[in-house]
């Protein structure tokens, strides 16, 4: 029945492997219950009440005889079993005050809230989103609009953002039964006249909003690529990637890359910690598999990777960066067949038509050689500052590596690019790296490209730094500009980049292309 009152609800759906409320809230001496009838079972905890920690904290001893003051919490998680067939039920869990620290997250239902809402609410009613950039440095952002909106009007990157949560108005239609504004992420969260009367049937309704698949009309996006989360499926993944280290079977589609932007001209070499006498100018899998004990070799896991540091060193010896294998390790497996990404430590599942979107893309790019004025030397092993320098001196070409532009405010510098010719090519020069090094490589060359696109004030700062009898023109055609990436790699055959980095390029060039520059990938490798 409907409730006279309003109740706010927070509302998450168990995973149906869990069928008894045993299964999902152990027993503890710390919880109790109250069992309402064999379908209802209320959980709860409380905290006795207490002094805050901020009298004393904040205030030292000046409210010391203030013991009036107290404060108590209580945690309440409601564990419902719905029917949703003749033959089948879920079990929800409503919870009240601090009630989800009683759940074990792993039992809740990934992006039921979520779904629902984007199943409630039309495309242009979005009023708050909480979206997670995974094209290079994960990045979490929540972003709110005065006004409803759609996803354009909050700036969402179908490709490269993980939507994790949207708070919208909901459908005329619905507004009776699940109120004006709902918000969903793994739970869903609401203020609706809905008492524990009118329960059963309210959640038997969420429960075939959800299911209703009625949001791939607008929201079809957000199964590009999902984070996986279950224990049991990561588990599954990590021990085929083992299994593919074991047998070296890891050839293009697992690879260690340098995680993060590092000065390379303060590298002299990397070691692995487990062989610190074997030294290498780079990270890859064969490396470190050469400097494994096949008694090593054959119990290696996931442990052990977090375990095995790799430490890039400075001349005089000295540690300058660490991480571990794992922190290093990206990949790409097809397991049941579907595809899976490794990347900065996490896995995601990509959906199949997404992959081949943007292998196409990627495949297609690579493929493009640009037409140089000048032939381009060999990577001779070094760093990229000093290989920067050496390109300079044998082409001919302006070194414009480290002259940084101030450019919108006394602290902000932009990195014009590495090399630029006489010939309007710019390169934008760094050695192979993870998704994070590729992600900075790409976008300080959309960077650049948008500003001198955009204001002639930027040219102007540029001019002064290019010298060599060149300069860019006051106003320019991008036509008759070609902006190319160059990746440093020992390896001869195509190059590997991260799925995440070809998202990454993906846009980059698509914007760079929008604007009317010629943008380009190309391979610098040492010589055969």
């Amino acid at each position: 029945m409907t409730a006279s009152k309003t109740n706010k609800l927070s509302i998450m759906l168990i995973k149906k492997e869990y069928k008894s409320f045993e299964s999902i809230i152990p027993d503890s001496p710390e919880v109790k219950t109250c069992e309402i009838d064999s379908k209802n079972k209320f959980y709860y905890s409380k905290v006795p009440p207490h002094i805050p920690s901020w009298i004393n904290n904040f205030f030292d001893d000046k409210l010391e005889n203030l013991s009036d003051i107290k404060v108590a919490s209580v945690k309440g998680v409601l564990l419902t079993k719905i029917n949703i067939k003749s033959n089948s039920f879920r079990i929800f869990a409503v919870t009240f005050g601090h009630g989800r620290f009683l759940l074990d997250t792993s039992r809740i239902e990934d992006r039921f809230g979520l779904k629902t809402v984007l199943n409630l609410i039309k495309p242009d009613a979005i009023r708050v989103i909480n979206k997670k950039d995974i094209s290079n440095v994960p990045k979490h952002s929540i972003e709110q609009r005065s006004k409803v909106g759609n996803r354009f009007d909050f700036g969402i990157n179908i490709e490269q953002e993980l939507l994790q949560g949207i708070t919208g108005k909901v459908k005329l239609n619905s507004e009776k039964e699940f109120g004006k504004t709902i918000s969903g992420s793994d739970s869903l969260s609401l203020l609706a006249k809905i008492n524990f009367g009118g329960l059963n049937i309210f959640l038997r309704s969420c429960y075939y909003k959800y299911v209703s698949g009625t949001y791939k009309a607008d929201f079809d996006w957000i199964d590009q690529i999902t984070p996986v989360k279950k224990p049991d499926q990561i588990n599954r993944l990590n021990d085929a990637l083992i299994r593919r280290i074991k047998d070296n079977q890891f050839g293009e589609n697992i690879w260690l890359a340098v995680p993060e932007i590092v000065e390379w001209q303060l590298i002299k070499n990397f070691v692995y910690d487990n062989k610190p006498s074997a030294e290498y100018d780079d990270i890859f899998m064969e490396n470190f598999v050469e400097t494994l004990s096949s008694e090593e070799l054959s119990d290696i896991n996931i442990d052990f990777l977090k375990k095995i540091k790799i430490n890039a060193n400075n001349p005089d010896g000295d540690s300058i960066y660490s991480w571990s294998i794992y922190d290093c390790l990206y990949g790409e497996l097809t397991l049941y067949g579907k595809t899976y990404l490794l990347s900065n430590k996490e896995w995601f599942q990509i959906e199949d038509q997404f992959v081949k979107k943007i292998n196409s893309f990627y495949d297609e790019t690579i493929a493009e050689s640009p037409s140089l004025s000048f032939t381009f030397p060999n990577y001779d092993d070094s760093n990229e500052a000093e290989f920067n320098k050496s390109v300079s001196k044998i082409t001919g070409l302006i070194l414009m590596d480290k002259k940084n532009v101030h450019y919108g405010g006394r602290h902000s510098q932009i990195e014009f690019c590495d090399l630029i010719s006489a010939s309007n090519e710019i390169f934008h020069i760094k050695k192979s790296g993870g998704s994070n090094v590729l992600g900075h490589l790409f976008n300080q060359g959309l960077v650049s490209g948008e500003l001198m696109k955009a204001d002639p004030e930027f040219i102007r700062l540029v001019n002064e730094k290019i010298g060599g009898g060149y300069s860019l023109p006051e106003s320019i055609d991008t036509r008759n500009f070609k902006i190319i990436f160059g990746i440093l790699t020992k390896i001869q055959s195509n190059i590997t980049l991260p799925f995440f980095s070809k998202i990454a390029l993906k846009n980059v060039f698509s914007r760079l292309r929008a604007l009317g520059y010629q943008a380009y990938l190309m391979k610098i490798s040492t010589a055969t």
